[in-house]
């Protein structure tokens, strides 16, 4: 087994530790899936980016958002609340900085751009528990910012955390303002 270990160490993880320096350079191609939590909810990410220099990239992502949250129905004795859920579907393009690295493996950074998308709510049910939704479905459009950290444990692997903040005008369902926080996998293309 020792061997086998060593072998592994040799074959994989020693090459990878001397191509490090190729990492986050003008031109590089990323595929980036991330999954994370919002106020109620939940998120999945898939982005692809381009590195413009060492320190600056672009990024197009594709984002599915869902979360259940409770509506108050004015008081209505018979229907006091109702659980309704929203769907988002996202696209959004967005800018990256890296404001510091550590020999080529761990990178922090902050990013920001426009959101665009489409919500719907309980799969456009018009009535949920004998009470009539005034909208089931909305456009929406805003923008996003927050921060990101990656490690790099191959050159071209590297385990990703986000934090940040997104607002969405026209905002049917879950909160217009929301907090997602998200963990993936950013590969090096």
């Amino acid at each position: 087994m020792k061997k086998i270990t060593l072998v592994f160490v040799c074959i994989v993880l020693v090459p990878a530790l001397a191509r490090a320096q190729s990492v986050h350079i003008d031109g590089q191609q990323t595929l980036t899936i991330a999954v994370g939590a919002i106020k109620d909810g939940h998120i999945f990410n898939v982005s692809y980016g381009k590195f413009l220099s060492n320190r600056v990239a672009w990024q197009v992502t594709g984002s599915y958002q869902t979360a259940t949250f409770t509506e108050d129905t004015d008081g209505d004795v018979l229907v006091p609340s109702i659980d309704i859920t929203s769907d988002r579907y996202l696209l959004s393009g967005t800018a990256h900085y890296t404001l510091f690295e550590l020999n080529q493996r761990v990178f922090a950074g902050l990013y920001g751009g426009i959101t665009t998308g489409y919500e719907i709510l309980n799969d456009n049910q018009e009535e949920v528990d004998g009470y009539r939704l005034s909208d089931t479905s909305q456009f929406l459009y805003g923008l996003k910012a927050g921060v990101e950290i990656e490690t790099y444990f191959t050159a071209s692997l590297a385990i990703l955390v986000k934090a940040g903040l997104r607002y969405h005008q026209n905002a049917i369902g879950a909160d217009a303002l929301n907090l997602p926080l998200a963990a993936g996998l950013k590969i090096i293309l």
